[in-house]
C-alpha cells in the first residue's frame, strides 16, 4: 500500500458533498485532539446536562391570555444544534477531526509541498483500515441513536419527578382567578438546528416543522416554481442550487437542488427560524460540532444557556454552562435513562 492509494480511499469516502464543493482555502482549524472525559467526570457531567435541562423546563404549563406572555410559554423546551459529530456513528466522517474531511486534505497537501516520499506510514495503514467501518456513500447511512434520541424528544415530555408533578399538579388545578388557562406539557425539544447535509435527521421521521436545515440536505429537491421540497431515497447529485434536471411533481417546475456551496447564502426561513428560537431558549444544547462555521456557530451565543457536547475544543468553550468531551452517542444513550425515558429505544422508527 502506498500514498497513491491512500488519497483513492479518500477520495472514495469524501465522493459527493465534499468532492462537488468549489474550491476554498480557508476551511478554518482542523485536526486539534480529541479529548475524554474519564468515566467518573463523565457520569457526573451528565447529571448536570439532567439538571439543566429540568431547570431549563421549569417554565410551568400554565399561561396568561394576554398575547406576549402566552406566547412566552408556548416557547418553553430546548433546543438542539447538531454537526457532523453526530453522524460519524453512521460511517459518515467528520469534517476537522484527527481524520475529518478537510484535515487530511490539508495534511495531504502539506506532504505535496513537503515532497514527502510516496511510501504509507504506519499512521496512513491504520487509517485504510479504519476506512472499513465506514459508508460507500451516504445514501447507504442510517439514523444514529443521537438522530432518533432528537426524534423521540420532539413528540415527548420530560417524565416528571415527584417534586416537579407536585408543582405542576398544584399548578394545573388552580382556578382562574388571575385569568389563566392551563396548557399541556410541552415536548423536551422545541426546535433543532442542524448544519448536516446527509438527511439523516429527515430519515429518522424528524418533524420538520421543528427542524431548520442551514446548508442544506443531498436528498432534497426543491421546486423553483412552487417551492415545494422534494425529499428522495437517494442523493440528488449536485450542490449550490443547481438544476437536476427533474421536475416537480406538483407543478411540473424545474427542481434545483438545496445545498449549498461556500459562497451560498442560508435559506431565509431556516436561518430565521434558527435564530428567534435560539434567542428565546433557555438552553441551548450543541452536539458534534465544532462551531467554527459562521454564522451557525454563534446561534448557542444567542440563548440564556448553552452547553457543547464535542470530542474537540470549541471557540466558546469558555463561556459554556458545560462542556462534555464524549461521543456524543454514548452522552444521549446516558442522559435519556437519566431523564427517565427507559423505553425510547423501543419506540423509535427510521426509514
Amino acid at each position: 500500500t502506498d500514498c497513491s492509494v491512500l488519497e483513492v480511499n479518500l477520495s472514495r469516502m469524501s465522493s459527493g458533498y465534499a468532492s462537488r464543493l468549489s474550491p476554498y482555502p480557508d476551511k478554518g482549524i482542523c485536526g486539534l485532539p480529541e479529548v475524554y472525559d474519564s468515566d467518573r467526570a463523565l457520569k457526573n457531567k451528565i447529571q448536570t446536562l439532567k439538571e439543566l435541562i429540568r431547570e431549563a423546563m421549569k417554565t410551568p404549563a400554565v399561561g396568561h391570555r394576554k398575547k406576549k406572555q402566552r406566547t412566552a410559554v408556548l416557547q418553553s423546551g430546548i433546543v438542539f444544534l447538531t454537526g457532523a459529530g453526530i453522524s460519524t456513528s453512521a460511517g459518515i466522517r467528520d469534517f476537522r477531526g484527527p481524520r475529518g474531511v478537510w484535515t487530511l486534505e490539508q495534511r495531504q497537501e502539506r506532504d505535496k509541498v513537503k515532497k514527502k516520499k510516496t511510501s504509507s506510514t504506519p499512521d496512513d495503514e491504520a487509517l485504510l483500515k479504519k476506512m472499513a467501518g465506514e459508508v460507500n456513500s451516504i445514501e447507504d447511512a442510517k439514523p444514529t441513536l443521537c438522530h432518533r434520541a432528537l426524534t423521540y424528544l420532539a413528540s415527548h415530555p420530560l417524565p416528571p419527578d415527584k417534586n416537579a408533578f407536585n408543582e405542576h399538579e398544584q399548578s394545573s388545578h388552580r382556578n382562574e382567578k388571575n385569568d389563566k388557562i392551563s396548557f399541556p406539557c410541552p415536548p423536551v425539544l422545541r426546535f433543532c438546528v442542524t448544519q448536516n447535509i446527509d438527511g439523516l435527521h429527515r430519515r429518522s421521521n424528524f418533524p420538520r416543522d421543528k427542524l431548520s436545515i442551514l446548508h442544506g440536505c443531498s436528498f432534497t429537491e426543491i421546486c423553483e416554481k412552487c417551492h415545494h421540497e422534494h425529499f428522495r431515497d437517494y442523493d440528488v447529485g449536485t450542490v449550490g442550487m443547481r438544476l437536476t434536471g427533474r421536475s416537480c411533481e406538483k407543478c411540473d417546475g424545474a427542481l434545483r437542488d438545496s445545498v449549498l456551496d461556500w459562497d451560498d447564502e442560508l435559506p431565509e426561513l431556516d436561518y430565521g427560524l434558527a435564530v428567534s428560537h435560539c434567542q428565546c431558549a433557555n438552553l441551548v444544547i450543541s452536539l458534534g460540532t465544532s462551531l467554527r462555521i459562521t454564522p451557525a456557530g454563534g446561534l448557542p451565543l444567542l440563548a440564556k444557556k448553552f452547553v457543547i457536547v464535542n470530542l474537540q475544543a470549541t471557540p466558546y468553550d469558555d463561556q459554556a454552562a458545560l462542556v462534555i468531551r464524549a461521543k456524543v452517542d454514548d452522552v444521549i444513550s446516558s442522559l435519556m435513562i437519566s431523564l427517565g425515558f427507559c423505553e425510547w429505544l423501543n419506540e423509535t422508527t427510521v426509514t
